[in-house]
C-alpha cells in the first residue's frame, strides 16, 4: 500500500472472488477453486512486472497482466509487486479488485475496447473495495458476443470444520500403528 503496509490476504482473496463473481454475472461461467497444483487452469501471484508509474503528465504503465501459456498450459494473472497496492483503488494506486476483473477478462477472451471507462479500457476501472465491482455494457456486450447470456458461479475450497483435521490426522496415525506387516518377497 502507499503507507508501506501490505494488503491483508484476505483482502486480496476476498477482491479475487469478487472479480471472479462480477463475470459470472453476464455468462455462464463457473469458477472453481481448487488446491494448487499441475491441473490448476488459472493462479494469481505477484512478481516484478515494471515498477510503479512515471511522474505525471506521463500515462499509466502495466499493473498486472494476464498470461497463458499455449492450449490448456494454465494462464495467470501477475499483479505488479512493485505498485503501491490498495483497496481503493486510484489511476497510480491501483486496486486488486479492478486489475483482476480486467486481467479475467482477458483470460476468458476478451481484448482491450475503445470505450473509457469500461473494465476492458487499457487503462482498467478502479473500484472502492469489494463488493463495488460490476460490469459495463460494453464489457457485458463484450462477453456475451463470445459465451451468450446467462449465468455462473464462483465455488471456493471448503473451510473443513475444525474435528474434520483431527479425525483425519487420527486415522492415518491408527493406520500406520496397526497396519498389517508382510513378510519381505523372497522370490526367484
Amino acid at each position: 500500500m502507499p503507507d508501506g503496509n501490505t494488503l491483508s490476504p484476505s483482502l486480496i482473496r476476498d477482491s479475487i472472488n469478487d472479480a471472479l463473481h462480477v463475470w459470472t454475472t453476464a455468462v455462464n461461467i463457473n469458477f472453481v477453486e481448487v488446491p494448487d497444483g499441475p491441473l490448476t487452469q488459472l493462479r494469481f501471484r505477484h512478481i516484478y512486472i515494471n515498477g510503479p508509474d512515471p511522474p505525471p503528465p506521463a500515462d499509466p504503465i502495466a499493473k498486472a497482466q494476464a498470461t497463458c501459456i499455449g492450449f490448456g498450459g494454465g494462464c495467470e494473472v501477475q499483479y505488479d509487486e512493485s505498485d503501491p497496492w490498495q483497496e481503493v483503488g486510484t489511476t497510480a494506486a491501483p486496486d486488486i479488485l479492478g486489475a483482476t476483473i480486467h486481467e479475467v477478462g482477458h483470460i476468458i477472451g476478451l481484448n482491450h475496447t475503445d470505450v473509457v471507462g469500461a473494465n476492458m479500457y487499457w487503462i482498467f476501472h478502479r473500484f472502492s473495495g469489494v463488493g463495488t465491482g460490476q460490469l459495463f455494457p460494453d464489457d457485458i456486450a463484450g462477453i456475451q458476443s463470445l459465451y451468450g447470456p446467462g449465468r455462473g458461479s464462483v465455488t471456493p475450497i471448503g473451510v473443513p470444520e475444525p474435528t474434520t483435521g483431527f479425525l483425519v490426522a487420527a486415522g492415518s496415525i491408527f493406520a500406520l500403528k496397526f497396519r498389517r506387516r508382510r513378510k519381505p518377497f523372497a522370490g526367484s
